[in-house]
């Protein structure tokens, strides 16, 4: 299944559009993803476009909205599989076809 709505964060207040901002030698995006109605436990795609950058090398990711220990409290964007990982606990992921679409996760990106 596919994430829900997914909104790039407007970071630089003089830029008329969300882009990325400059950290040194990289970019860093602000990405609000709305969780899917029925989560695949490998995880739900996003890709580093979605992210607004070609290449993804560090995220961290916060939950909101109605995460609970069932939903999905904990979240994590897996770089090698380009994927968003809901999990219930660590090292526990939600279960498959799980409604998470009351979680956001926001997620600050690093990459080029």
């Amino acid at each position: 299944m596919a994430v829900g709505t997914i909104t790039r964060k407007q970071i630089v207040p003089q830029a008329a559009i969300a882009m990325p901002t400059s950290v040194g030698d990289l970019k860093m995006t602000v990405t609000t993803v709305v969780g899917s109605a029925s989560y695949t436990t490998s995880g739900d795609a996003l890709t580093a476009a979605n992210l607004g950058l070609n290449t993804v090398l560090h995220t961290i990711c916060t939950v909101q909205g109605g995460a609970s220990n069932s939903t999905g409290a904990l979240a994590v964007y897996d770089i090698a599989n380009a994927k968003l990982l809901m999990y219930v606990a660590a090292g526990t992921q939600v279960t498959s076809t799980t409604n998470v679409s009351g979680n956001t996760v926001t997620i600050t990106a690093f990459g080029f």
